[in-house]
Formats: structure tokens, sequence, C-alpha cells
């Protein structure tokens, strides 16, 4: 489980973040509150998404697409 609640860090940060996720990561909850992405970081969480095996919860609340 990860959860990353009103986090602010650099957009670089953010998508290093989510290649890692992309390498191959277990995790079953996955929260990303007041987390703002670009459309580039969407596009790899959306990839974590459909590829992750075992990913039951995901929370993108409050988030915002910039």
């Amino acid at each position: 489980e990860l959860k990353l609640i009103d986090l602010k860090i650099q957009p670089k940060c953010c998508e290093s973040l989510l290649d890692k996720l992309n390498q191959g990561c277990y995790l079953r909850k996955l929260s990303l509150v007041n987390v703002s992405q670009t459309d580039r970081q969407f596009d790899k969480l959306i990839k974590f998404v459909q590829t992750s095996p075992t990913l039951q919860q995901l929370d993108l609340s409050w988030c915002e697409v910039r």
C-alpha cells in the first residue's frame, strides 16, 4: 500500500516514481490524494493501472491534471 497525500513534489520526482511503479511493483492500494499530475504523468499512471496484476484500489481524489 502506498499513500501520498497533499504531496508537493517536483514533476520530475513524480514521474520518476511512476516509472518505478511501471517497472514491476506489486501494490494492492495506491492513493495519490491532492497530487498534481501532468498529462505525461497521468499517462504513466494509466499504464500502471492497466498492467498491474495486483492493484485493487486507486484513490485519485482531489487530483488535478495540468
